[in-house]
This record gives structure tokens, sequence and C-alpha cells, in this order.
């Protein structure tokens, strides 16, 4: 992974964890507050899906 892509998931971690801003993120990576917006929320919504499928599942009774 090159540097600029390490530099760029660290401002996007800051802003999901509200130590950033989205203007302040779009203005470091050279972004539009709404790009910044969007890859924020579909790494939130990946992450909830991620969570979603570690959950255990409920057996299902094979019919005999």
């Amino acid at each position: 992974m090159s540097e600029r892509e390490l530099h760029r998931i660290e401002v996007l971690s800051e802003v999901v964890e509200g130590r950033r801003t989205l203007a302040s993120a779009a203005i470091v990576l050279s972004l539009s507050v709404r790009q910044v917006q969007r890859i924020v929320r579909d790494i939130l919504s990946r992450r909830r899906a991620g969570a979603a499928s570690s959950e255990p599942r409920p057996a299902v009774e094979q019919p005999h």
C-alpha cells in the first residue's frame, strides 16, 4: 500500500472516530465534502455488514 493510500485511510479513520470533520478531511485529501461523506458512509455500512455477518446464526433443523 502506498504512503498516499495509508494517509487517506488514516484521515478517513479520524473522521469515522469523530476526531476530524468532513470539511477538514476534504481539504487534506483534496476531495469535496460530498465525496468524503460518501466514502465515510460506505466505510460505516461495510463495518455494520461485517459485524452482522459475524453474529452466530440460529441452527436450522434438518427434516428427517
